[in-house]
């Protein structure tokens, strides 16, 4: 069992008398890692042996510790760990864990530090693409995962993009698709998906 602290700071302001008091409550929040390891188990138990699973550690673990939580499911043998930004990623590795790391939104600027942590980018746009292409070496393959917007419209390569995409990636082949993720629930039109899937493979990526 993971027992994490956490120190809530409430300031009071009484404008009437310019009072300011703080007031520290102490809150402790009990993690049962053995539960997290079943809960694991469980959802493994529901796919095939060959499905891979990538789980989410963002944001300090969802506040249940970010580092305590890696390891323990890099000792499970979780395939991935999603961060949400580059620097997530970092802290990760330096705190020795060894697995695959996607980041879901890298800051455009960060990409020499995504390729010198080996680090996954998540790539949802044109502008994000090219300058991926410009801080890398070409000759070094280079793992991605493309985000597509199925109509959530927050991030992700719209379908009018989508032969730009491919035209780009075919004239850079040392970048390799590792992964393609999307909302289903929101694919209303699934011509999309199937049409992308379609000329990923024509165009031998």
């Amino acid at each position: 069992m993971s027992m994490n602290r956490f120190v809530e700071l409430v300031i009071i302001t009484r404008l009437k008398v310019k009072l300011i008091k703080e007031l520290v409550y102490d809150t402790t929040l009990e993690i049962h890692m053995n539960n997290l390891v079943t809960n694991l188990s469980y959802f493994r138990s529901l796919l095939k042996p060959t499905t891979k699973i990538m789980v989410m550690v963002k944001a300090f673990s969802y506040g249940l510790g970010t580092y305590d939580v890696a390891k323990l499911l890099e000792e499970n043998k979780v395939d991935y760990l999603g961060v949400a930004n580059t620097f997530e990623g970092i802290e990760l590795r330096n705190a020795g864990i060894k697995i695959p790391i996607m980041v879901m939104k890298p800051e455009i600027d960060s990409f020499d530090l995504v390729k010198e942590h080996q680090l996954t980018p998540t790539i949802f746009s044109l502008h994000a693409l090219n300058k991926l292409i410009e801080t890398l070496d070409n000759s070094t393959p280079f793992s991605i995962t493309l985000k597509i917007d199925t109509g959530m419209h927050r991030l992700g390569f719209d379908s009018n993009e989508i032969s730009e995409l491919l035209k780009i990636l075919s004239k850079n082949p040392f970048l390799k698709i590792e992964s393609i993720f999307l909302i289903w629930l929101l694919l209303m039109k699934k011509n999309m998906m199937n049409l992308l899937i379609s000329r990923l493979k024509n165009s031998q990526l």
